[in-house]
């Protein structure tokens, strides 16, 4: 996803390894590897933090990275993990503005996890795994479930 600056591209890959890529010079900013293959998409908010899953985990990651170097003093630390939420079978997910929100294929439940990590919701549908969440208007979000079915659940989750 191309970040709010307009010129920081976020991705991750199957090796587990999460970038910033720097699209006006062609040259990623920063990588670091996080020790599992990333899901989908990698988030931004518009303030520098990065949402992303991977197979047992939710991550959000701030990037410490700025024009004139580091935001940090470490020079090493250019991105620092701000949370990880154990989500065992997690799916893509769905950053909307007030959380994100998760399936799994383990605990068969759709999570929501609140942005500053402090509060967590679940709802179980029909005792499949739960696929990737999408939304076409922001109050409500599809999910479809290893039956087969799919759901339009509004949000928050009830």
């Amino acid at each position: 996803m191309l970040g709010a600056d307009g010129r920081t591209l976020y991705f991750g890959n199957i090796t587990g390894r999460l970038y910033a890529f720097d699209v006006n010079t062609l040259t990623v900013r920063w990588y670091r590897d996080m020790g599992a293959a990333i899901k989908g998409f990698v988030w931004e908010d518009g303030t520098g933090r990065l949402y992303f899953s991977t197979a047992n985990a939710v991550w959000r990651v701030k990037d410490n990275f700025n024009d004139t170097g580091l935001v940090d003093s470490t020079d090493n630390v250019r991105s620092i993990v701000d949370w990880q939420r154990a989500v065992t079978g997690a799916s893509m997910p769905l950053l909307l503005p007030n959380a994100v929100y998760v399936g799994s294929s383990s605990d068969f439940l759709l999570h929501e996890i609140a942005l500053d990590n402090s509060i967590q919701k679940t709802l179980a549908l029909d005792s499949t795994a739960v696929g990737d969440v999408s939304t076409d208007d922001g109050t409500s979000v599809y999910v479809s479930t290893g039956a087969g079915t799919l759901y339009k659940i509004p949000i928050p989750l009830p």
